[in-house]
This record gives C-alpha cells, sequence and structure tokens, in this order.
C-alpha cells in the first residue's frame, strides 16, 4: 500500500524580529501506513510458527516558507514519533532477526533544515 499524505495548513503568528516578510508557504504530515502482513509459509504449512507482521504507522511532518522574495526555508522531521522498525520473520518462539529496510524506517527519528534561492 502506498503512503499516504495529508495536507495541513493554519495560520501563522507574525515573524520574529530577525527574519522579515516571513510567510508561511506550506505545512505537511505525512501518515505512512502498513497494514499487517500474513506469512507465506502458511499456505505450505498451515501449523507453520511464522507469526503476522504487525501493521505499521510512521508520521513525517515538514514545511517551508518564504524568507524575502527569493529565499526558501524548509524543514522536516521524518519518523516524528520515534517508531521502531518491526522483524518480519518472528515465530511463536522468537523476536525475529530481519527487518526490510525499504518498507519500514530503520533509521530512526531526524530532522532536516534546508534553504534555497532563486535569482
Amino acid at each position: 500500500m502506498a503512503p499516504r499524505a495529508i495536507p495541513i495548513s493554519r495560520d501563522c503568528d507574525p515573524a520574529p524580529a530577525l527574519v522579515e516578510n516571513l510567510e508561511p508557504n506550506s505545512h505537511g504530515l505525512r501518515w505512512r501506513h502498513l497494514p499487517t502482513i500474513h506469512p507465506s509459509a502458511i499456505v505450505a504449512n498451515p501449523n507453520t510458527t511464522t507469526i503476522d507482521t504487525p501493521s505499521y504507522d510512521a508520521f513525517d511532518l515538514s514545511g517551508g516558507f518564504m524568507v524575502q522574495d527569493k529565499w526558501q526555508l524548509r524543514y522536516g522531521i521524518d519518523n516524528l514519533l520515534d517508531k521502531e522498525p518491526v522483524f518480519t520473520n518472528a515465530t511463536r518462539y522468537t523476536r525475529g532477526t530481519t527487518t526490510l529496510g525499504g518498507f519500514y524506517d530503520v533509521l530512526g527519528r531526524r530532522a532536516y533544515v534546508g534553504m534555497s534561492v532563486s535569482f
């Protein structure tokens, strides 16, 4: 299932004194949801000890502002709630040893800030 994007917008308080003409441009909250996955081993062996991989939800917050007329400041926090990745091959007796980095966030919470200029 593809990640869903939920746009959020709000009015912003007046700009701080150090930055002139700071106007809100965009804010966003992205919800990444992966549903429960049933083990493929159950097809060949209905009595398999491999258990379902639980559902996974992670949230990312991002936004950007125009500073002056040509400067844009952008920021974000990925994996806002610092959700741990799940293990995909757990059994009734073991925790599991593998995760899928292409689906689950293996880096944990991280933040970024960037600035660009148009000329």
